[in-house]
């Protein structure tokens, strides 16, 4: 009986290995590049950064976030970003800012987003243009609703130590 056990098991882990070892390589008969790990990204879903600020403006924890609620956790977020009380945010601010929400100083909303008039500050007013412009961005279906699905989106394609046409990477 523990025999057989261990030879189910042998033949379950040989072929899980099989599944997770990649498509063949089309100008071979083994996995694209080698075989070697990180050889092909699949097609993935991945969040956008500005979900991460979104789903932190949630206020009644439904995993859907509602117009409403952006507009009740704008005025927040800015007071937030100006750290310095001035009324504007300033680049600095909003890299700060980027870096403590988004987890980047580059994610968007950042400060070429947001500074419509190129004056190099952010206003209320501009800040609460940029934050409804990502939420209708979001927005699919326009019902006003941002729901998870809404906040993902395809994660880029590629195989690597491959260049377009399937030659491999230069030396």
């Amino acid at each position: 009986m523990q025999h057989s056990r261990t030879i189910i098991s042998v033949l379950a882990l040989g072929r899980v290995t099989a599944c997770t070892s990649g498509p063949p390589d089309p100008h071979g008969d083994g996995p694209p590049n080698g075989g070697r790990p990180g050889a092909m990204l699949q097609e993935a879903t991945i969040a956008r950064p500005i979900a991460i600020l979104f789903t932190g403006m949630k206020a009644n924890r439904d995993l859907v976030l509602s117009k409403d609620e952006l507009e009740v956790a704008i005025p927040i977020e800015f007071a937030r970003a100006n750290v310095d009380k001035s009324g504007v945010i300033t680049g600095f601010d909003m890299a700060d800012w980027g870096r403590l929400l988004l987890g980047d100083k580059e994610a968007q909303p950042d400060l070429r987003a947001a500074d419509t008039d190129m004056i190099y500050t952010v206003t209320p007013q501009e800040f609460t243009i940029a934050m409804r412009h990502e939420f209708n961005r979001m927005d699919e279906d326009q019902d006003g609703r941002l729901t998870r699905a809404e906040l993902l989106m395809g994660a880029p394609q590629r195989i690597m130590g491959r260049e377009a046409g399937g030659q491999g990477a230069p030396p």
